[in-house]
């Protein structure tokens, strides 16, 4: 999974029991060691599994809670969400959209 807007609907606590959340799948590695574990089907189940088994979870992990930006397991896509804060730093791009701006230059 490369960059991309944060999902919705992870939280703490959420997650229904009687279904695996696809969404908290992708945060699962397809390592080796993972194999014939369930899916999580709350973060706190994640959390639990990643404690146990630090091989569970894909990396590299960014979010930029800001923007509501993540990356999961590419390292293209943290790039870009690093680039991404450099263009907002530098007004290259305007805060919670693509669109972007003239840059102001060192001088006001």
């Amino acid at each position: 999974m490369s960059y991309k807007s944060l999902p919705s609907g992870i939280s703490a606590g959420g997650g229904d029991s009687t279904s695996n959340n696809p969404r908290l799948s992708s945060f699962i590695s397809a390592h080796p060691a993972v194999a014939g574990l369930s899916s999580p089907s709350s973060a706190e189940d994640l959390a639990k599994m990643a404690v146990s088994n630090p091989k569970v979870l894909k990396y590299p992990l960014a979010v930029n809670w800001d923007e509501g930006e993540v990356s999961i397991g590419s390292v293209d896509g943290v790039k870009e969400i690093i680039e991404n804060m450099r263009k907002r730093r530098d007004s290259e791009m305007s805060s919670s959209s693509d669109t972007p701006m003239k840059p102001k230059g060192w001088w006001f």
